[in-house]
């Protein structure tokens, strides 16, 4: 007969494994973290969106991100907003890792091994030092992902206030950034998956289960719109077509099948096109592995439960079968274009592996039906698929800041040399209006690509030289890190003179004239 006193050592026992693998994730994705981001974090990569934003949150209400708005106006009335490498870097380290922690309670990861695998690729994933690229919102992102995952963490493990508050925080996320919606939709597919292969089977419950966590979803856009639409009306703003954000609750038969479509196409890219998470041959590879596995598993898991239950077994596959949408379900979402940073949802996916091995094991191995093959993967193949995305995405984080440093220190010498070019013109004066021609067409043949790695691609880092002086924001960049702001004047006007059109294209000799007390600078033959 079991003691008070034995049980009680029994709780303290479970309370501190508990602790252990909660803090086993936390130092997995602080440590990884700055193995991963220590180039970016020891530096100043400023490029496109941070180059314009070093002292601001960037686009807020007009983009829908309401939230981001307040949060950028109390960080500015407490210590400023800057895009701060070490600070912004670190801060999003933590609020990332407090977020792993909610992740492996709901996928109910208890290997400590696996605990560090989950970190590891939570922080080493294109979504995470993607981010990094943004430096300037960084740290609000990061904190529309703990939302989201608290959010969802709450809707699955209470009812009423919980799940209410949940759904707030699920919704107010999407007011800092709405491309971690699909995260929250990827969590409680997980946790009903879960929740599906640890219970005894009620198909009635189950029924509820997934009714319930679809309204927390749908009521947490509904939240979200409301108080768009509040706030827009209120300050007199409208909303921006960006990333089709004002277009979300459009939606048709035709244009809902169209971006289904889109989100299972997206699947089969990371299968064969060498871009986004694909973002190396070996990549590619591994998503090859991880989806055979997936269907595997997948029949198995439904077999096991079918064993027990037809419907649950049949609502298992099912769930599988919509894996691949809901970690694309960014595409649901009507953006227009989609960046890995948009892609956690993904690394959820993969993710939930880990979990199905675990429990397979506790279900099976007892069971004579299965294979000892069958058994050896669910123990240790998965988990080398995990090692294998957390090296190679490890490698091509590094890849990326180690190609921007070179970049930046080309693109400085660029403009520092045209700005010398400039002012040695004979009668150059510093009160000169300057006019470039040609600003988005400049040519890369002169320019040194040795670090245009075809192997490695992860937006939103440049590919080259031409990356940057054709980027919107070169201007931004030349004053900043050159220190050369001239006056300019648009080049429409001077673009269609017949001198102007004879001109050669920089940096050939006459490529930067006067004419008329205004500096020409023909950057390329393009007109701009």
């Amino acid at each position: 007969m079991c003691t008070s006193s034995n049980k009680k050592q029994v709780d303290i026992m479970k309370r501190s494994f508990m602790e252990r693998r909660y803090l086993w994730t936390f130092t997995s994705v602080m440590f990884l973290g700055v193995i991963a981001n220590i180039g970016m974090f020891t530096n100043k990569f400023s490029f496109h969106d941070d180059m314009n934003n070093l002292v601001h949150v960037g686009a807020t209400v007009i983009s829908g991100r309401w939230l981001l708005e307040l949060l950028g106006q109390w960080s500015e009335d407490i210590w400023g907003v800057f895009s701060l490498p070490m600070c912004n870097g670190f801060l999003s380290l933590f609020l990332l890792a407090t977020s792993s922690v909610i992740i492996v309670d709901i996928l109910e990861i208890y290997s400590l091994g696996n605990c560090v695998l989950l970190g590891g690729l939570l922080v080493t994933f294109p979504a995470a030092f993607s981010v990094f690229a943004y430096m300037f919102t960084a740290p609000y992102y990061f904190l529309a992902f703990f939302m989201t995952v608290m959010g969802a963490y709450l809707i699955v493990h209470f009812r009423w206030f919980g799940y209410i508050m949940g759904i707030i925080l699920v919704g107010s996320a999407m007011g800092i950034y709405q491309g971690y919606l699909p995260v929250a939709v990827m969590i409680l597919l997980c946790a009903s998956i879960i929740k599906t292969l640890s219970e005894e089977n009620n198909p009635a419950m189950e029924f509820r289960r997934g009714v319930r966590y679809i309204m927390a979803l749908l009521f947490s856009v509904i939240l979200y719109l409301v108080v768009t639409r509040i706030v827009c009306a209120y300050m007199g703003i409208q909303l921006t077509g960006y990333q089709g954000i004002s277009f979300l609750y459009m939606l048709d038969i035709y244009s809902i099948a169209k971006r289904i479509g889109e989100a299972y196409l997206a699947w089969v890219r990371l299968l064969t096109d060498l871009s986004g998470l694909s973002c190396s041959p070996f990549a590619i590879i591994l998503y090859r592995v991880f989806t055979v596995a997936l269907f595997v598993v997948g029949i198995c898991s439904g077999w096991i439960v079918w064993k027990r239950n037809k419907y649950s077994g049949l609502l298992t596959w099912f769930m599988f079968v919509m894996i691949p949408l809901a970690a694309n379900s960014i595409y649901l979402m009507g953006a227009l274009s989609v960046e890995p940073r948009m892609q956690y949802c993904t690394a959820i996916a993969l993710l939930l592996m880990l979990s199905i091995g675990e429990k397979q094991l506790c279900y099976i191995v007892s069971s004579r039906k299965v294979s000892i093959l069958y058994r050896f993967f669910c123990r240790y193949g998965i988990a080398a698929v995990m090692v294998g995305f957390i090296s190679v995405y490890l490698y091509c984080s590094n890849f990326e800041y180690f190609r921007c440093e070179f970049l930046q220190i080309q693109t400085k010498s660029y403009f520092t040399a045209l700005e010398t070019r400039i002012s040695s013109l004979e009668g150059y004066r510093e009160d000169m209006p300057v006019v470039f021609i040609g600003a988005k067409g400049i040519s890369g043949q002169f320019m040194d690509n040795s670090f245009n790695n075809k192997n490695y691609r992860v937006t939103p880092y440049l590919r080259n030289l031409t990356s940057m002086t054709n980027n919107y924001a070169w201007k931004t960049y030349m004053n900043a890190y050159c220190g050369y702001a001239p006056h300019t004047r648009d080049s429409e006007a001077y673009e269609t003179l017949p001198e102007i059109q004879d001109m050669p294209a920089y940096p050939a000799n006459g490529s930067i004239r006067i004419v008329d007390q205004v500096v020409i600078v023909k950057l390329s033959a393009e007109n701009s």
